[in-house]
């Protein structure tokens, strides 16, 4: 099956159980999951997702319910960026589409995302800019030439350690602002 049989399914699947508007989007998303899963593709709308081993802090909750709690955003909004992972954790799963146009912009939302997923889940403090990378290739937004340049001009939402392609960013309360901004307005929410 491909992606477009997929994604015809899962609007299928959602006009069928008659989903109020406000689940809508949330249920589209967990239809076209589980279509992939089921299939083995990777999930349609978003970049293909690589499982992460980095865990949220065994507290009963799960990544999205940490970020979402931290953030004070509704777990539907959030689980339109994010979705679970079985490490505990969180995978960015929001749709290309609603990334900026810009390579240099789109690179700087990927980086605050995965940033957030990773530390807001509990599960590390500082994120490698190489996970950074990862994402944005998925996402077909990793511009080789300025990529590291775009990440260090982030200071207003990051502090840097390392060098190179050694660098490190964790996010500090300025980003988490920014994070939220971010969400809000790619959700609506």
């Amino acid at each position: 099956m491909d992606i477009t049989s997929i994604l015809v399914e899962a609007q299928k699947a959602v006009d069928d159980a008659k989903i109020s508007d406000d689940l809508r989007s949330i249920a589209f998303g967990k239809a076209v999951e589980a279509l992939s899963q089921r299939i083995g593709e990777p999930q349609a709308g978003a970049a293909p997702v690589r499982r992460s081993s980095v865990s949220a802090a065994h507290t009963g909750e799960s990544g999205t319910e940490k970020i979402g709690g931290r953030l004070g955003l509704a777990a539907e909004v959030i689980g339109e960026i994010y979705s679970d992972n079985e490490a505990g954790g969180a995978d960015v799963v929001l749709g290309v589409g609603k990334l900026d146009n810009s390579t240099a912009t789109a690179t700087k939302q990927i980086a605050l995302l995965v940033a957030a997923a990773r530390q807001l889940t509990g599960g590390e403090e500082w994120t490698d800019s190489r996970e950074i990378r990862r994402v944005c290739s998925d996402y077909g937004r990793f511009d080789t030439t300025n990529f590291a340049k775009t990440i260090k001009r982030m200071d207003d939402a990051f502090s840097f350690r390392g060098k190179g392609q050694q660098i490190q960013v964790r996010l500090h309360q300025r980003g988490v602002d920014k994070l939220k901004q971010l969400i809000t307005s790619v959700t609506g929410g």
